[in-house]
């Protein structure tokens, strides 16, 4: 619920900071929104959904290792899409 509060207000994660800078470095598309998918001992999981026009949205997901800080994106994020959209 606290997230939940959080995003209402437009507060992000470090590790959704972190991503959303990988990923416009990366892509030339608009972020629409960011979620923090997975918090594992290691790493943080977080989606980028950049493209809302389409059904499922398009997405793709990076994984933050907590040592460095430093964000990855995930070839296989099966696991971490939205449940009814696998």
């Amino acid at each position: 619920m606290w997230r939940a509060f959080l995003r209402i207000l437009g507060v992000l994660t470090p590790a959704e900071r972190i991503v959303r800078k990988a990923f416009r470095a990366r892509n030339l598309q608009e972020i629409a929104w960011t979620t923090l998918a997975a918090d594992e001992p290691s790493r943080f999981v977080v989606g980028v959904f950049f493209v809302v026009d389409t059904i499922p949205a398009t997405y793709r997901f990076f994984a933050v290792d907590k040592a460095t800080m430093k964000a990855e994106e995930l070839d296989d994020c099966a696991a971490y899409a939205p449940k009814n959209w696998r």
